[in-house]
């Protein structure tokens, strides 16, 4: 109290502003300002962060996947907690759950892991995953930064409820096993309907509640 301090400048934010600065200013000497010129600068920022999220996917795959298996393999006996923590350390190195998940795919598949034991790695994935709309939303600067941050924390707290719905109960926790021991054993026996099924879920389930919204 009555003492004067100082304001912390984030050095990530004033990188962020500098690149902005310079192109919008080679925008608007191309000629896009105004309008046009908004419309350009969200096209180029959705570019900017495609390439920079694929080229450090590109980097941390070469440097982390080929250890991945080892790491699995070294906490395959493993309590939850822990599986949680390492699907979400690997997510975060890699950037992608995909790859985690990718990983854990052929290992099961070999039968070096159970579905009991994967089930915590890809949920502590799907926190993992969380952070990259985490880092995004940070780079967001001016009247839509609130929002674009509460974006990312509905994306972290859906996937956080979502374990406390079916993991931390321990009734609930077989059912989602026994769903997909179900749903294997049926594209196992029809890999047609099984391919029908991800397009409908995936692709025209979530088309027919968007339209759905736009007309209510």
């Amino acid at each position: 109290m009555g003492s004067s301090g100082a304001t912390y400048k984030s050095p990530v934010k004033a990188a962020f502003k500098a690149g902005r600065k310079f192109v919008q200013a080679a925008l608007e000497w191309i000629g896009l300002d105004g309008r046009a010129g908004n419309i350009a600068l969200i096209i180029v920022g959705g570019i900017v962060i495609l390439v920079a999220l694929t080229l450090i996917v590109k980097v941390m795959r070469g440097v982390v996947v080929r250890r991945m298996e080892r790491y699995v393999n070294r906490f395959l006996g493993s309590g939850g907690p822990i599986a949680f923590l390492v699907g979400i350390v690997l997510t975060v190195l890699v950037q992608s759950s995909s790859i985690t998940t990718s990983t854990l795919v052929p290992l099961a598949g070999a039968g070096l892991l159970s579905l009991r034991q994967v089930y915590p790695i890809t949920l502590g994935a799907n926190i993992g995953t969380t952070v990259t709309a985490l880092l995004a939303s940070m780079a967001v600067d001016g009247d839509t930064a609130m929002v674009a941050r509460q974006i990312a924390l509905v994306h972290l707290f859906f996937n956080l409820s979502g374990i406390l719905i079916w993991y931390v109960p321990r009734p609930l926790r077989d059912i989602p096993l026994r769903m997909a021991e179900w749903m294997a054993d049926f594209a196992t026996r029809s890999k047609r309907w099984a391919v029908g099924y991800v397009f409908g879920v995936f692709y025209i389930l979530p088309a027919g509640i968007f339209f759905l919204t736009e007309l209510f």
